[in-house]
């Protein structure tokens, strides 16, 4: 049986501190889809297209050192409220 856990709620609640502790405790893997938002809206600040940005998004991506700055922030936001945006991330 496989299992989905979703975290949700508002920003610094310790969301990503508690995903990434079950996901520990349960040995199951830990994906912070913020990060794909942030990731998308960074290299949407690059220049590229927000669905481009969705679709060439490497692993190496979510690992940037900029993903929590306040320009990226505002960028995820931009990407997460396109429909488009959503599905080409899911």
């Amino acid at each position: 049986m496989a299992f989905t856990i979703a975290i949700d709620g508002p920003a610094a609640a310790g969301k990503g501190t508690i995903g990434r502790a079950l996901a520990a405790h349960f040995g199951f893997a830990h994906l912070d889809t913020g990060l794909l938002y942030r990731a998308t809206g960074r290299r949407m600040l690059g220049g590229l297209d927000p669905i481009e940005a969705a679709h060439s998004l490497r692993a190496e991506d979510l690992e940037a050192d900029d993903l929590r700055t306040p320009d990226v922030s505002q960028a995820a936001s931009r990407v997460a409220a396109i429909p488009e945006e959503r599905q080409a991330l899911l």
